[in-house]
């Protein structure tokens, strides 16, 4: 999907696919070199482990969202919009599949 989805075409390598499975109870992030390389295993870890116990407790958007604004909120810490020089360059709207 990470591919098919050229969540690798940025400028600074900043794509994440955050990939939920309900069926088999899984969450996966994928993130592309440029943030991953700032942000690292432990913290997307953290979110996947988080989104995955939200959605144990309340099967509803409410854990995804809060999943989808810790993505935003380090992605903007290590690559900010410095005045729309770095946009979104991804289709941010959920694929189901």
């Amino acid at each position: 999907m990470f591919g098919a989805l050229e969540v690798w075409n940025t400028e600074d390598h900043t794509g994440v696919l955050l990939y939920i499975n309900l069926a088999d109870h899984a969450v996966e992030l994928l993130a592309d070199r440029g943030i991953d390389a700032r942000v690292g295993a432990k913290t997307w870890r953290v979110v996947c482990d988080e989104l995955a116990r939200g959605l144990a407790q309340d099967l509803s958007v409410r854990p995804v969202l809060a999943a989808v604004a810790s993505i935003h909120d380090l992605l903007a810490t290590h690559f900010p919009s410095n005045g729309g020089r770095n946009p979104n360059e991804l289709d941010d709207r959920p694929l189901v599949l």
